[in-house]
């Protein structure tokens, strides 16, 4: 269900995969920092309202999102650990927020 949902949110040229146990990581091509929000804020949105029926139990999740651009001199260990970082700050918020860095420029 989440993996559907992100992918809902998604352009055609954009990649998701899963980074780990219950982690996505999203790449965004040629995204700026608007493209970032409005991404990662539909995203959030549409697995908010999302669910599964089990039986006649709906099953519902959120998410903690972590958004960041990559840089001109980032390496992929700098992206991965801003966007991780920003993902714990959302989880410390009270979890299903976006959170992203106010250095990236789009």
């Amino acid at each position: 269900m989440v993996a559907k949902s992100i992918s809902v949110a998604l352009r055609k040229i954009d990649v998701v995969a899963r980074w780990g146990g219950e982690e996505f990581v999203v790449i965004l091509p040629g995204a700026n920092r608007v493209v970032l929000n409005s991404v990662a804020e539909r995203v959030r949105v549409l697995i908010e309202e999302s669910y599964l029926m089990v039986g006649k139990e709906k099953l519902t999740v959120t998410i903690s999102v972590g958004a960041t651009l990559s840089l001109q001199d980032d390496t992929v260990n700098a992206v991965v650990g801003r966007a991780d970082r920003h993902m714990y700050q959302s989880k410390a918020q009270g979890r299903n927020p976006v959170t992203g860095d106010g250095a990236a420029k789009g």
